[in-house]
């Protein structure tokens, strides 16, 4: 048997990434995926609901890098740790919310535990493959896992459907609930031992410091510097669509109502499913530049949708940015990791994630507001321009690199 072929046969799911597979799981349980904005609405206009949504995500933006630091110095397993508790306590707080504060301050709770997940949890799995001398199959690992994080998302959706039918708090306290669950899989991880990498050094001010100095670094290196801001950009337009208020707003120019939008919310997630599971076919076959400027030409197309009146068909274009996403994800988060040194790694994809989060926080009360002035197509339109420009860089054959290797 070759080598190749050995490694093929090797099991993937193995402690430390059984465990992350689970949290990924656990984070996907998404049961207000559908009918969250709604459930806003009841206490909220669309503006304010666009104000909320800026002040939150723009909060757990500032948090994701010294989040992310913190999971470099203080080990990764008790940074997911509280990843899991700070987003069941989030979530259950909204789900008992009746005042447009209290809902405020549960969103806010979340959003330090998504800073705490963000990066960390990518990082935890690649230096345990690593560990292993198996980090050529990240890309692999990334997309399996994937598949089955949509998987659970459409289940999940479909599920809170039902759930906000019965009544109307169910699917915030659900994934709630779920989240204090998955701390107790973060419980049982293990810091993963990588030869040769610099030891972590006792936590203190001076060290915070210079390790969230080291993850500004490393975004300038040879290795990163000539795709990391379009990777950003694209990236950040992709968050727009699936993390707040633009995918229910479209959604309803659409004509989708709650309902609806749970069912089509299932449907795109079969979209983020192919195209994550495609990923690693197409890095072999078209290579990374040709996948990447793939994926941004699609959900830039896809953005193009808000600009027509289309119907039940918005879907389908839809679809595309999920589809798109879901190839750009995988191959991007691939690079990213193979070009950071395992003692920066949480710090620096954290801090990617504050940029990615950038465009989102600069647009949602745009956006909250567009939609009430009926001119959300425009901001469709400015957005695919956006992603499209982004994506032109990845036609181009990028020159040969050294990424580390340790």
């Amino acid at each position: 048997m070759s080598a190749s072929a050995t490694a093929f046969a090797k099991p993937i799911y193995s402690g430390n990434i059984t465990r992350y597979a689970l949290l990924e799981f656990a984070s996907a349980c998404a049961f207000p995926v559908g009918n969250w904005l709604f459930f806003w609405l009841r206490i909220m206009t669309y503006g304010q609901v666009g104000v909320v949504d800026a002040l939150a995500f723009a909060f757990g933006m500032f948090m994701e890098i010294p989040t992310g630091a913190i999971g470099d110095m203080i080990g990764k397993k008790y940074t997911l740790v509280c990843a899991m508790l700070f987003n069941g306590a989030g979530w259950l707080v909204m789900g008992f919310s009746d005042t447009l504060e209290s809902l405020l301050v549960g969103f806010l709770i979340a959003q330090v535990g998504w800073a705490f997940y963000s990066g960390t949890s990518e990082a935890l799995a690649y230096d345990s493959l690593k560990a292993d001398g198996r980090e050529n199959e990240f890309d692999r690992l990334y997309s399996r896992v994937g598949v089955g994080v949509v998987a659970i998302l459409i289940a999940s959706s479909l599920i809170g459907g039902v759930l906000y039918n019965l009544n109307e708090r169910l699917p915030h306290l659900a994934w709630g609930a779920v989240f204090l669950l998955g701390t107790v899989f973060a419980l049982g991880l293990k810091e993963p031992h990588i030869e040769h990498s610099t030891p972590r050094a006792a936590f203190s001010f001076k060290g915070y410091v210079a390790q969230l100095s080291a993850g500004f670094r490393h975004l300038i290196t040879p290795a990163l510097k000539p795709i990391v801001v379009p990777i950003m950009i694209v990236r950040g337009s992709l968050y727009m669509f699936q993390s707040g208020l633009i995918l229910p707003i479209l959604g309803l120019q659409f004509g989708f109502e709650a309902d609806e939008q749970a069912v089509v919310a299932a449907f795109l997630l079969l979209g983020a499913s192919v195209g994550t599971g495609l990923a690693p076919r197409l890095r072999r076959v078209l290579g990374d530049n040709r996948s990447l400027f793939l994926g941004g030409l699609l959900i830039g197309l896809g953005y193009f949708s808000g600009v027509f009146s289309l119907g039940v068909f918005g879907a389908l274009t839809m679809f595309f940015i999920r589809l798109g996403g879901g190839a750009f994800n995988v191959v991007s988060s691939t690079l990213l990791n193979r070009a950071i040194p395992s003692q920066d790694r949480a710090t620096t994809l954290s801090t990617v994630a504050v940029f990615v989060r950038i465009p989102y926080v600069l647009s949602a009360i745009v956006a909250g507001t567009m939609a009430e002035n009926g001119q959300f197509a425009l901001f469709c339109g400015v957005v695919a321009v956006m992603t499209l420009l982004a994506s032109l860089p990845f036609l181009r054959k990028q020159s040969s690199v050294s990424f580390v290797t340790e």
